[in-house]
């Protein structure tokens, strides 16, 4: 009974892991995204790009590795090296050349 406690215990700290928000500063003031309504996360030249659903655009200069942890891994699958994407937002998936897969988000 006691290591079963230990386990829900356990289990209930890894879920508080994951973020409901990220505060990101856009010019003089600051945003706050919930995690439903960001579509992808996208990384080129050590920049990365947060876009939502109203194709808002919110710059961090934290790596894909650093997000990732922090999104339900039921809510977000990281597709390549340079974008992580929302599964909710997924609308189609189409096979590509090469043997590769087409989102389309």
């Amino acid at each position: 009974l006691e290591v079963r406690n230990l386990l829900n215990s356990l289990i209930r700290e890894k879920k508080a892991e994951y973020k409901e928000r990220f505060l990101f500063k856009k010019g003089n003031k600051f945003s706050i995204v919930n995690i439903n309504n960001i579509v992808y996360i996208t990384s080129s030249e050590k920049l990365t790009f947060i876009v939502d659903d109203e194709d808002n655009q919110y710059l961090t200069y934290e790596s894909l590795s650093n997000f990732e942890p922090q999104l339900r891994p039921t809510l977000f699958f990281r597709i390549s090296r340079k974008f992580i994407i929302s599964m909710t937002f997924i609308k189609s998936v189409k096979p590509y050349f090469k043997g590769k897969l087409k989102v389309i988000v």
